[in-house]
C-alpha cells in the first residue's frame, strides 16, 4: 500500500508563489460575453416555451457560465409556467397564444400552462384533460383562457366538462357569470347577450352579478346580460350534447372488460345501459377486449366490439342501450 505523505508548509508557500505568478486568467472580450449572454437567455426563454420541456444538458466555457448566473437571477424574478392539463384529444387545430405572442402549434400529448389563451376555428374541436381525470371539451370557433389550474376563463364559444370527481375543482368565469360545478357534467355556452348552462349529471353553482343559481342534472340555466334568469328542461340524449361526442378522446380497449367499456359509452352519449338478464350482465364483466376504436365513431365501434364477443345490442323503446347474449 503507497502512503501518499502530508503537505508540508514549504510545499504550500512554493504552491501560492506558483499561483501567484500565473496572474489571473484573461476574459474573453465585451463583446464576446455579450454574444454569449444573448445566446444563453435566449436558450432559457425557449425551454420555458417548449412544448416537450426537455431537459437540456448545456456545457458552457467560463465566459458563459457568468451569463448563465445573470440569466438564471433573471428567470428567478420571473415565475415559472404552471402546467394546467394535456390536450387529449384534436380534431383539427388548436390556436395557442400568451399574453405577449403566439406560440408553435399543439399536438395531442402536449401540456398547456396557465396565462396561454386557445382557440377552436369553424372546423377544429379540442379536448383536455387535468391530471385529476378532469375533462375540458371545446366546440367549434371557441376561445379560452387558462388562468390557473382551478379556473378558466371562457371568452366566448361552448365547452363542456367531465368532472368524475367532485374533489376535482375548477370553474368557467364568463362575462356573465362564473360556473362552478360538484361533480357533474355539464355545457356551458357564452354568447354576447346570455349565458346558457346545461346540466347533464351532478349539480353546478351559477354566480352572476345579480345572482347566484344551484342547478341540478336534467336542467338548463339562462342568464341574460340584464341577470335575468330562465330555467327550462334539457334531457341527457339531447341532441345539443352531440358536438361532445366528436371532441371524445377514444377508448384505449385493449385489455380491459366490456362492461368499462360499455359504462364509458353511457358516460359520453347520456345513455343508460340496460342488460336483458343477469347473465349478459355477468358475461360483459368476464369478456377482456383487445384492438384498438380508433378513428371510429361511437355507434360503430360499439357495434364493432360487440360482433367480437357472445353479446348483441338489442332495441329499446326508449334511450337506454339494451345488451343481450346472443340465442345458440
Amino acid at each position: 500500500m503507497n502512503i501518499i505523505p502530508d503537505s508540508s508548509p514549504d510545499d504550500d508557500r512554493a504552491l501560492g508563489t506558483l499561483l501567484r505568478q500565473a496572474g489571473r486568467r484573461d476574459l474573453p472580450p465585451s463583446h464576446v460575453q455579450q454574444a454569449v449572454w444573448t445566446a444563453v437567455c435566449a436558450d432559457w426563454q425557449d425551454m420555458m416555451r417548449t412544448r416537450q420541456r426537455q431537459r437540456r444538458i448545456l456545457g458552457w466555457s467560463v465566459a458563459a457560465g457568468v451569463a448563465i448566473v445573470g440569466c438564471a437571477t433573471l428567470l428567478v424574478m420571473k415565475p415559472v409556467p404552471v402546467t394546467v392539463a394535456t390536450l387529449e384529444h384534436l380534431d383539427g387545430r388548436l390556436i395557442a397564444s400568451s399574453s405577449d405572442s403566439a406560440l408553435p402549434a399543439i399536438a395531442p400529448g402536449e401540456f398547456v400552462v396557465a396565462g396561454e389563451s386557445l382557440r377552436t376555428d369553424a372546423h377544429s374541436r379540442a379536448a383536455l384533460r387535468w391530471p385529476g381525470g378532469l375533462s375540458l371539451r371545446l366546440d367549434h370557433e371557441t376561445t379560452i383562457k387558462l388562468q390557473s389550474p382551478t379556473r378558466v376563463a371562457l371568452a366566448h364559444g361552448t365547452v363542456y366538462v367531465d368532472a368524475p370527481d367532485h374533489d376535482a375543482p375548477l370553474s368557467i368565469a364568463t362575462p356573465l357569470g362564473v360556473v362552478h360545478h360538484i361533480g357533474t357534467q355539464y355545457m356551458v355556452v357564452a354568447l354576447p347577450d346570455s349565458l346558457d348552462v346545461s346540466i347533464r349529471e351532478g349539480r353546478v353553482s351559477i354566480d352572476s352579478n345579480a345572482s347566484s343559481v344551484i342547478a341540478s342534472a336534467g336542467e338548463r340555466i339562462r342568464v341574460n346580460a340584464a341577470g335575468a334568469v330562465e330555467r327550462t328542461t334539457i334531457s341527457a340524449t339531447d341532441d345539443s350534447w352531440q358536438w361532445t361526442v366528436s371532441a371524445t378522446p377514444a377508448f384505449q380497449i385493449d385489455n380491459q372488460p366490456l362492461a368499462a367499456f360499455l359504462a364509458w359509452i353511457s358516460r359520453q352519449t347520456g345513455r343508460p345501459v340496460v342488460f336483458e338478464s343477469p347473465q349478459a350482465q355477468s358475461a360483459a364483466a368476464q369478456v377482456i377486449l383487445k384492438g384498438s376504436i380508433d378513428g371510429l365513431d361511437l355507434d360503430t365501434a360499439l357495434s364493432v366490439v360487440l360482433s367480437t364477443t357472445r353479446l348483441h345490442r338489442y332495441p329499446t323503446t326508449d334511450d337506454s342501450i339494451g345488451i343481450a347474449l346472443n340465442k345458440r
